[in-house]
């Protein structure tokens, strides 16, 4: 149930005390709610509310394109949005808007803030850079911006998808069926929870390594220039990197599983030993590594540039040749 309203006038200001909830609502219009810890500030179109020092604010938005920006404390807080319900909650201070086509939280204070992010039965998308995430999809929109520790969690229903973008510094992004972490050179770690589609993006300086890994169905890994994807043959789940100097794959227990290792259009070295076979940049062109370990068969594809091979006598798996690549 809706709580009773505050009467809007052209200007409202209410202080609280200790013990005190004051409930914010919107007006037919276009309107913004913007709240720290100890000040919220209702505005729109001929009328401004204020309330300070309550440590219990609840805001509501409806009718109109209604935005919220709800801010940290220097201490450690906790930012949680899922579809159209957002909340600030500190060790003093309770903060919630809902029904706001945009909400923003911020952590610009200090302390260790962390995001909890989660989505609708909709199409939803979660980008995460280092500075701000936002999931968003039909109907909503949530931002967070400067957090440690971003947690985004697929909620269930609809094609969701989350990209992790990386920083400058040297980044290491792991993945498996249900779950993404971009760990950053800075400390800020950004993590995709049961998304069926991930995507990890290195495209910002830094030396930066991906880690894959697989189910227990059949997997298929394809590495290039241009992208790593490692997925089931029936796309039940995709994981997919671009951009990273460095790429290392491995199929989950069960099934049988293959890799695909191509060259890039420069000269490159294969290498094979025991359970595992990359492909190396040996160029001054390009730098990179892609590495299957644990695959039932691998084939390495040649197309361009002259390409070499250092391959061991026994190997634990199957390795498949395409093209010409020549012995050292």
């Amino acid at each position: 149930m809706r709580p009773l309203c505050l009467t809007i006038v052209p200007f409202c200001w209410w202080s609280g005390s200790s013990n005190r909830t004051k409930y914010l609502c919107d007006s037919p219009g276009n309107d913004s709610f913007t709240c720290t810890p100890t000040k919220g500030t209702f505005t729109a179109d001929g009328f401004t509310l204020e309330v300070e020092n309550f440590p219990t604010v609840h805001a509501y938005g409806g009718e109109g394109f209604d935005v919220a920006r709800m801010y940290d404390s220097p201490g450690d807080e906790t930012y949680i949005a899922a579809g159209l319900t957002s909340r600030m909650i500190g060790d003093d201070f309770f903060i919630r808007a809902k029904n706001f086509d945009k909400t923003h939280g911020y952590a610009f204070y200090g302390g260790h803030d962390v995001a909890l992010m989660s989505g609708t039965s909709g199409d939803d998308t979660y980008l995460g850079i280092e500075e701000w995430s936002k999931y968003y999809g039909p109907g909503y929109f949530n931002r967070t911006k400067v957090f440690e520790e971003v947690i985004a969690t697929r909620t269930g229903g609809g094609k969701d998808v989350a990209h992790l973008h990386d920083s400058p510094g040297d980044d290491i992004y792991t993945a498996k069926p249900g779950e993404a972490i971009m760990t950053m050179a800075s400390g800020v770690t950004l993590t995709a929870l049961r998304f069926t589609h991930n995507h990890g993006y290195a495209s910002q300086e830094g030396y930066d390594k991906a880690y894959l890994t697989g189910s227990e169905l059949d997997d298929m890994y394809m590495a290039t220039t241009a992208y790593n994807r490692l997925c089931d043959i029936d796309w039940t789940y995709v994981l997919r990197v671009k951009y990273f100097e460095e790429v290392h794959a491995q199929p989950g227990e069960g099934g049988y599983n293959i890799a695909y290792l191509y060259d890039s259009k420069w000269a490159d070295l294969l290498q094979a030993e025991d359970n595992w076979a990359r492909v190396r940049s040996n160029n001054a062109y390009i730098d990179f590594i892609y590495e299957a370990t644990g695959f039932d068969w691998v084939e390495a594809r040649h197309y361009r540039g002259t390409d070499y091979k250092q391959v061991a006598a026994d190997l634990a798996f199957e390795l498949a040749y395409r093209g010409g690549w020549l012995e050292p």
